[in-house]
């Protein structure tokens, strides 16, 4: 069976207020049927994932959580 992995990319501010981009990587286990990336991605609550997360500890707000596709998160943050 495969994972099923969704990826994020994370508009955080550092402790000098200046903007910047994270990279997550979030493992939701084996399910047993496949599960098509796009239905993945489009039923994702963004505000559970900050809460789940603790992302709301560092301001981080659901218009600063973005799905993407696994080959940006490959560009952007590496393969791991």
């Amino acid at each position: 069976m495969n994972e099923a992995i969704i990826y994020f990319r994370v508009n955080a501010k550092t402790e000098n207020g200046e903007s910047q981009a994270l990279g997550v990587k979030l493992s939701l286990g084996q399910p047993k049927k496949t599960i098509e990336y796009d239905k993945l991605a489009k039923s994702v609550n963004k505000a559970g994932i900050i809460e789940y997360l603790h992302l709301d500890e560092l301001g981080v707000t659901p218009n600063d959580l973005h799905v993407i596709s696994p080959e940006e998160y490959a560009r952007d943050f590496g393969e791991d």
